[in-house]
């Protein structure tokens, strides 16, 4: 029989809660660029501005640009934290990982 202790339980728990927070924040703007591509094209008489794009194609452009290069440096810091956490200890990398995910 499997032993689990009660400080292991909080552990795997906050491990993986934070990891799936961390996952939610990451897919926040693939999940909300249909409503933002129709609120940039629309005249809205509520906030009385311009529209910042003439046609549905040229924001979901916009946004399909900023979906690419939010994954090329997503890539590239993986590519820097994994170098990192090789050279130190990984269990200093990760929580400075998430604090600094939690703060931007």
């Amino acid at each position: 029989m499997i032993y689990v202790r009660k400080d292991h339980l909080i552990v795997f728990v906050l491990t993986f809660s934070s990891y799936a927070l961390y996952h939610s924040s990451r897919k926040a703007l693939s999940g909300v660029k249909a409503s933002i591509s129709e609120d940039w094209i629309a005249n809205s008489t509520i906030t009385h501005h311009q529209p910042l794009f003439n046609d549905l194609s040229s924001a979901q452009n916009f946004l399909g640009s900023l979906d690419a290069l939010f994954m090329f440096f997503y890539a590239i810091s993986l590519v820097f934290w994994g170098w990192l956490g090789d050279r130190m200890n990984p269990l200093c990398v990760v929580v400075f990982g998430m604090v600094g995910s939690a703060i931007a």
